[in-house]
């Protein structure tokens, strides 16, 4: 097995990924890399960011307490017309020892919309005082949060979301993995949320023999029409994977792979329409180095298209993209890149003072001059929350709060 989970080659953070590991269990890089620093200070990390033009931005992701040695979620705001961020963090869940916005390395974590009410919904995980995983989702409605909990599927002692995206304040899409104590498999699952409730759907289908299936990002364009993108373990193998829900089932659609590669992952997707759908991800060559993936959905079936390199010893990975017309999108990861309708064009990456190793996991357009990017930065004794904000021309870093 490859990895189950998106590798993200953060300088620190031990904490954080010891303290998901049951997130990604018996993963490869589940683990701390070779040559990364002792956390001493700060383990805070963004893994999901959404926008609305009426209210602002809110971030979600994770922060470890040294005092109480627990995993808590994060949410940070900034409201319209204002670059200050505020920590407003969820109530934790009464006997929860970890809880967390999204699984370490995705960034399609919460989703916000304005109509007809303006909230925010966050999706993840939380463990028990039984190491038993579970579900976890909380809206934000621009003034307080509400835990508003998922249901599991049965029978499981493992489950979480990965990803969610909602196109009004009475539906939203939730895509997770979960696993079945009654096969000791690992399956995929998809929730939907009314405006009052979340109830399970129709499983994912996956391909035969498939094992470890992903599901990270999520892209909807009505209650009637998602595309979920992601990977799955085969043998040695990591394919792509991906699916369409059309209002009461998943199919699979399955992307083409880049050849001479150990493996690939699809993480982030952004559509427009049935017949425009634009992903992003990486590939692990055989040296164990991480190269971009970008696919383009024309209705019918996935085409890969070249994606610009952050270069030598440095990530590669795109994590997430956000798209506003066939002629312009937007990706993140450790580099950025822009879309002009057939190719990429790196941009300037900038990097906060200090840091090891940048990685900017999520992104939310409201125009081609504005998007807002969160994710994290390491140094030598800290993992730290990092907010940078497209004006179109450049990205420019934004000063976020760690708890």
């Amino acid at each position: 097995m490859l990895r189950t989970f998106p590798v993200r080659a953060l300088a620190a953070g031990a904490l954080a990924v010891a303290a998901f590991a049951l997130v990604a269990p018996s993963a490869a890089s589940a683990g701390p890399r070779s040559g990364m620093p002792r956390v001493t200070d700060h383990s805070d990390s963004f893994y999901g960011i959404g926008c609305t033009p009426t209210k602002g931005c809110l971030a979600v992701g994770s922060w470890y307490s040294s005092t109480t040695k627990k995993v808590y979620a994060l949410g940070e705001t900034r409201t319209k017309h204002s670059s200050t961020w505020v920590i407003h963090d969820p109530a934790d869940i009464p006997g929860a020892t970890t809880t967390g916005f999204g699984p370490i390395g995705n960034g399609e974590t919460v989703s916000c919309v304005s109509k007809p009410k303006a909230v925010c919904m966050g999706i993840g995980s939380y463990n028990d005082s039984s190491y038993h995983q579970h579900n976890y989702a909380a809206e934000w409605n621009w003034s307080k949060w509400k835990i508003v909990k998922p249901p599991d599927p049965s029978p499981t002692i493992s489950s979480g979301l990965d990803a969610v995206k909602c196109t009004s304040s009475v539906f939203c899409m939730a895509v997770g993995h979960w696993d079945n104590s009654s096969t000791f498999k690992f399956e995929l699952e998809s929730e939907v949320w009314n405006g009052t409730s979340w109830s399970l759907k129709a499983m994912p289908p996956t391909p035969s023999g498939a094992t470890s299936p992903r599901l990270w990002g999520l892209s909807c364009l009505s209650p009637t029409w998602c595309m979920a993108v992601g990977d799955y373990d085969v043998g040695s193998a990591q394919p792509l994977l991906s699916e369409i829900w059309n209002g009461s089932k998943w199919t699979m659609h399955l992307p083409p792979n880049p050849s001479g590669v150990e493996g690939s992952a699809l993480l982030g997707v952004s559509c427009l329409s049935t017949t425009f759908c634009n992903a992003v991800g990486d590939s692990v060559t055989p040296k164990f180095a991480f190269d971009a993936l970008g696919e383009i959905w024309n209705g019918t079936s996935w085409k890969i298209d070249p994606t610009p390199s952050a270069g030598k010893k440095k990530l590669s990975t795109l994590f997430d993209v956000s798209c506003l017309s066939t002629t312009f999108c937007l990706t993140v990861g450790g580099l950025a890149a822009e879309w002009n309708g057939s190719s990429w064009t790196r941009l300037t990456f900038p990097h906060p003072a200090g840091s090891l190793l940048t990685n900017a996991v999520s992104i939310s357009c409201l125009s081609t001059t504005h998007c807002a990017i969160a994710g994290d930065y390491g140094t030598k004794t800290s993992t730290l929350t990092l907010i940078m904000n497209w004006n179109g021309k450049s990205l420019k870093l934004q000063a976020a709060q760690n708890p």
